[in-house]
């Protein structure tokens, strides 16, 4: 096949200079004239249907027109059959269809249907291929119409405008305010993001690589690819309320990175889209087109362009780039900061955009034996300077684009003002003591650090107020403080002790046993194999015992902590629901947000409210933003006020206890936490992970350490009691919010149950008292009659 598209391919290039006819609109005539031809099949093809539906066909010239018409349009429907079988996934109804079709031209070609059932197939199949057939010819005939319509007057597309200089667009600055409006940080975007490069001084597989992974017959069609439309059209009937996908070439998309993605949101717009796409492409050349997308496209970290990537991940021009490096950058606009933050899953696309190479014949299989045997290494230098607010305003774009649907060229462009709930002063305290604290461990070096993760949530609102993504952390780069971790313990608060207090079966002082037991196979240790026998659950809490987390757990039931859990939008998978989640055993884990926002439950007397970092965005225009609707607040009540009071109770014996866990967290005012440590596999005891969440009545704040990459040979040496307990102390002490002794404050029904208690206690005392007057009194009369008989005996 690819040496006749090849000799195909060559003969349409030297007819187009010939004729000097821009190539792909020769392509274009001849799909015109295979259009004309397949309605004209279509046409035959119905009538032969209907002139031949239910009696049979005596009279020899219809016999001859029928049997032309019928074998026309089976060639036709086979033709159209091979050509959906290319898109498995998106075209089974209509392959089901077709096949219904042939199976009913064939059912019944020269012979009336007798048989009930027969009658039944051929009815549902010959309606379906009737519809078939009338959406085909539909949409030749659109197919014909578009094109002529655009060919005889481009003025009725003067709404629908595209400007090549828009290359040049003036990029705006994004504006960031604290929680009390004050503008605390710019987003700054210039031209020295974008160098501007010509396509003679791009190597030509960086060409290739681009063409052949984002839009393989760009050389071939006028602006839009029908494949795509024909993927989009499908989706479109199965989710009609979302945005259009697939369909878009290579033209498409340096529409949406000059005018934005006005066109993509639905089949209208689709449609509008695919004119203006195919009059610039009657406008520019193949070269000029490619050329223009390739110093316009978004390739992460605020680069626009390859010339700048080149530069920015390589250190290098962009004509000394390698055939791995074009194939990375080929593969970053699919995912920009998925790919640069993570090398892995940037390596991974790498292979796909050389496999993608290797079949389209632009590299050799020799080439992409040894391309897929390297590994992308970046040597960028970070020339950015750190800010005590970057860990925050990189989730808050995070979350500008998630929640208010904005793309990176929005938030590029539109000038953006975002107020936020950031609390300046606690942020700036919280990266001063993260960056200056001793992080000691036996297995840190020179290139691989302790990293940390901080998330801090205001209990008063639950809103995120203070963030840190990492030592020396520089916006745009791996933020730990919402990536994904094992939990260990801190989990067990959550999925275990809090929903047995909601059972009402356990309390504080039930009764637990602590000592090795296999639960149906499953046989957890505790830390040291230490046990303590029979003890409350209160000292389970307090010591993080293993063995009565996994009895309570099993006791209540693992529907009942996953049901909490996800309340708390926390993800479970499937494999997750085992004993095994009772310990922190997740197959996900969780993010340092996650566990703040989750933890401040207990502060907030059972209420669970999901934390946000942003409270309205304007544009340069003063015009409030929408959020969508899935993201707006919608807070919960996940336990009774009783059950969150009397975990605080617990949770602050965790630190204030000789034997608990977390005393390395004490600041001196009222606090509750809980420590969490997971094992690196294979180590005899180092540690993955190390956490530690705790809360004041005002603030909520969580703590993870480790590496980025742990391994048998990289782990931590310290736990959760140690250095993130002591991290979270060295916060929370200094901080304005936490300087006043507030306890943490009772609810009514708690304080109704004590003087319930407090009565009824008394009442018992009173009546206790009341028989003890009363036997004394007995005793005294007895007493007196017995002398008194004694005495007249004696007389």
């Amino acid at each position: 096949m690819g040496i006749f598209r090849s000799i195909f391919t060559n003969i349409l290039s030297l007819f187009a200079q010939v004729f000097k006819i821009q190539q792909h609109w020769i392509w274009e005539v001849l799909s015109l004239l295979m259009s004309i031809v397949a309605i004209g099949l279509l046409i035959w093809g119905l009538i032969a249907l209907f002139s031949h539906k239910e009696e049979a066909i005596t009279n020899k010239y219809k016999r001859i027109i029928y049997n032309v018409s019928f074998y026309s349009l089976v060639g036709l429907q086979i033709g159209f059959l091979l050509f959906f079988m290319g898109f498995i996934g998106i075209s089974i109804l209509v392959i089901g269809l077709l096949i219904l079709g042939l199976v009913a031209l064939f059912s019944h070609k020269e012979e009336t249907i007798i048989n009930k059932y027969k009658r039944i197939l051929y009815s549902v199949s010959f309606y379906s291929l009737v519809g078939l057939q009338i959406v085909l010819l539909l949409f030749f005939i659109s197919r014909i119409g578009i094109t002529i319509y655009i060919a005889s007057s481009d003025s009725k597309l003067k709404d629908y405008t595209f400007d090549a200089q828009a290359l040049q667009y003036e990029l705006t600055n994004i504006f960031i305010y604290d929680q009390k409006g004050n503008p605390v940080y710019k987003v700054v975007h210039n031209s020295t993001n974008r160098d501007v490069v010509t396509l003679d001084e791009m190597p030509t597989q960086l060409q290739r690589a681009f063409v052949d992974v984002e839009d393989k017959q760009f050389y071939q069609h006028i602006g839009v690819s029908i494949e795509g439309y024909i993927r989009a059209f499908f989706y479109e009937m199965i989710r009609p309320s979302q945005k259009m996908h697939g369909g878009s070439t290579i033209t498409q998309q340096l529409i949406k990175n000059v005018n934005g993605d006005i066109y993509n949101r639905n089949v209208l717009h689709k449609f509008q889209e695919a004119l203006l796409s195919i009059i610039i492409e009657s406008k520019y050349s193949k070269e000029e087109i490619l050329e223009m997308y390739l110093n316009r496209i978004y390739l992460g970290e605020g680069v626009y362009g390859v010339g700048t990537a080149a530069r920015q991940y390589f250190n290098k021009n962009v004509y000394d780039l390698t055939l791995v490096e074009s194939a990375y950058l080929a593969g970053l606009p699919k995912a920009p900061s998925t790919y640069t933050e993570d090398l892995k899953a940037g390596n991974q696309r790498k292979n796909i955009v050389l496999q993608a190479m290797k079949e389209n014949e632009t590299i050799t299989e020799n080439q992409y034996q040894k391309a897929v045997q390297q590994t992308v290494v970046l040597k960028q230098a970070k020339t950015k300077q750190t800010s005590a607010l970057d860990s925050y305003v990189d989730y808050v774009l995070k979350e500008a684009k998630e929640d208010y649907e904005l793309s990176d060229k929005d938030l590029q462009s539109n000038g953006y003002h975002i107020y936020t709930y950031l609390d300046t002063e606690f942020q700036q305290h919280m990266y001063q003591t993260a960056q200056s604290f001793s992080y000691k461990d036996d297995r840190e070096s020179k290139d691989k650090k302790v990293q940390v993760g901080i998330a801090a949530v205001d209990n008063d609102n639950g809103n995120i107020i203070a963030l840190y993504g990492g030592r020396d952390f520089v916006r745009g780069y791996l933020n730990r403080s919402y990536q994904y971790y094992q939990p260990g313990s801190i989990i067990k608060p959550l999925v275990v002790y809090a929903p047995a207090l909601e059972t009402g079966k356990w309390n504080a002082q039930s009764a637990v046993v602590d000592e090795k037991t296999n639960f149906n196979g499953y046989s957890p240790k505790n830390a040291g194999e230490k046990y303590g026998g029979k003890i409350t659950l209160e000292q389970a809490i307090i010591r993080s015992a293993n063995i009565p987390a996994v009895a309570v757990f099993q006791d209540i039931g693992i529907k009942t902590g996953v049901k909490v859990l996800e309340k708390m939008n926390i993800e479970i998978q499937g494999k997750d629901k085992q004993l095994h989640l009772a310990l922190g055993g997740m197959e996900k884990g969780v993010t340092p947000i996650q566990m703040a926002q989750s933890y401040a439950v207990f502060p907030n007397y059972g209420y669970f409210k999901p934390a946000k970092a942003i409270k309205l965005i304007k544009n340069k225009n003063g015009e409030f933003v929408q959020k969508k609707e899935q993201a707006e607040i919608k807070g919960i009540d996940v336990f009774t006020s009783e059950t969150a009071y009397h975990m605080t109770e617990m949770l602050q014996k965790v630190i204030t206890e000789p034997n608990g866990t977390g005393k390395n967290a004490k600041i001196g005012v009222p606090v509750a936490g809980k420590t969490g440590t997971t094992e690196e596999e294979g180590t005899n005891g180092g540690i993955r992970d190390a956490w530690f969440v705790g809360y004041t009545p005002n603030v909520t704040m969580s703590v993870h350490l480790g590496f980025d990459q742990p391994g048998k040979t990289l782990y931590l040496t310290t736990s959760g009691g140690d250095n993130p307990a002591t991290l979270f102390a060295r916060i929370m002490k200094e901080s304005r919010k936490n300087t006043a002794s507030v306890a943490f404050q009772k609810p009514q029904s708690v304080k109704e149950i004590e003087e319930r208690t407090a009565k009824e206690a008394e009442n018992t005392s009173l009546i206790q008292d009341s028989k003890k007057k009363l036997s004394e009194m007995k005793s005294s009369i007895a007493s007196f009659f017995e002398r008194f008989v004694q005495n007249i005996k004696t007389e």
